[in-house]
């Protein structure tokens, strides 16, 4: 069987280890053989053989949500004796 080049499409993807080639590289390719293991991979998008789709780590981070302040406290009603 011929070897091609994965790449992972997301970062649990790194976890991932073939039986017999090894785990995954992020930002690079690795070489796996086309067996029944790759092709499931493959299929389950969890690889892919394009480059572009590969995953590179966190593109950006989220943006932060603005802090919010509290409304202004109301002043204490007086009460009637």
């Amino acid at each position: 069987m011929a070897n091609i080049t994965v790449y992972p499409t997301k970062a649990s993807a790194l976890r991932i280890v073939h039986p017999s080639h090894g785990p995954l590289k992020e930002g690079q390719g690795t070489s796996w053989i086309n067996d029944g293991f790759t092709m499931r991979m493959l299929s389950d998008g969890l690889v892919t053989e394009d480059a572009s789709k590969a995953y590179r780590g966190q593109p950006n981070p989220l943006p932060q949500r603005p802090t919010l302040t509290p409304p202004p406290a109301r002043p204490a009603k007086k009460r009637k004796a």
